[in-house]
């Protein structure tokens, strides 16, 4: 947690820093960055969009405010990060459920497949080392959603509403995320889970429609802070690198991807496969 990696070494500061500089009115610029710079542009990467952040600096502000909890520093950042963290997976558990439950998957099978996703190994790998990347499995389920809907019902409210969350919280996640929901809209026209006569034409200009209005509403966050990441000078990396690598252990110490261990035993277990399989489904779709 404390090695080189962005761990609570630079994490708990951070929020500390960013604490200290919108409780004093300081919401756009700031002076503590040496010469003076961009909040959002400087500490977008980091949590100045971070829409959980800004929730926790709400409620600690006003039990600062009332006298319940001492003047926050980085080691209050570093101790609250774990019940921040409970709180999280709490409402991906409990969202992801409703997502599979609205998939007409039966109330059981939609909690397991919810928890096997919400307290995968990679959930507890980013809140150790880049907790803000942990907030990328709350905003997955919400794109699900809202393509769903779109399938089912055609109201993209739901697909604008996730677009837009996912684009303002963290550019940096956002475009892995928009990959996937990008590769699970073509998984859906190639793999019908029900019988439902909808368009190819009007489901994609939804898409696209209701994609474009996410990413204005969520380009406030957006753009600050890509345009700070591309214009933050960094040295050109020298080392050579290998075109292939498999020093990586993806069961257990990857850094690229993790890969749990049961998924080897669901992949070679054929009844998953059956047909009216609810169970299996939630398993897949997480995969």
């Amino acid at each position: 947690m404390l090695g080189p990696n962005d761990g609570l070494n630079q994490v708990a500061p951070f929020k500390a820093l960013l604490y200290n500089e919108y409780t004093s009115g300081n919401f756009f610029y700031s002076f503590s960055f040496g010469m003076g710079a961009g909040i959002y542009s400087q500490l977008g990467y980091y949590y100045s969009t971070n829409l959980v952040y800004l929730f926790s600096v709400a409620v600690v502000f006003l039990l600062d405010t009332i006298g319940i909890i001492d003047s926050p520093d980085a080691l209050f950042w570093a101790q609250a990060n774990v019940w921040i963290s409970v709180i999280r997976v709490t409402v991906i558990i409990l969202i992801t459920t409703a997502v599979f439950r609205y998939m007409k998957i039966q109330t059981v099978p939609a909690f397991v497949g919810a928890s096997l996703y919400a307290i995968s190994a990679i959930y507890f790998r980013h809140v150790v080392f880049w907790e803000f990347f942990a907030d990328a499995l709350l905003w997955v389920p919400l794109l699900v959603l809202g393509v769903e809907k779109i399938i089912r019902e055609k109201q993209p409210a739901w697909f604008v509403v996730a677009v837009a969350l996912t684009v303002f919280s963290n550019f940096y996640f956002a475009y892995i995320n928009l990959i996937f929901i990008g590769i699970y809209i073509l998984a859906r026209w190639l793999i019908r889970l029900e019988r439902m006569k909808r368009r190819l034409k009007s489901s994609l200009k939804h898409y696209t429609l209701g994609g474009i209005l996410g990413f204005g509403m969520g380009s406030p966050g957006f753009i600050p802070a890509a345009y700070g990441y591309f214009n933050n000078h960094r040295p050109p990396y020298e080392d050579s690198i290998p075109l292939w690598d498999f020093s990586d252990n993806i069961l257990f110490t990857s850094l690229t991807l993790l890969l749990p261990t049961i998924f080897l035993l669901f992949v070679w277990i054929g009844t998953f496969y059956k047909i009216n399989c609810s169970f299996c489904l939630p398993l897949l779709v997480y995969y």
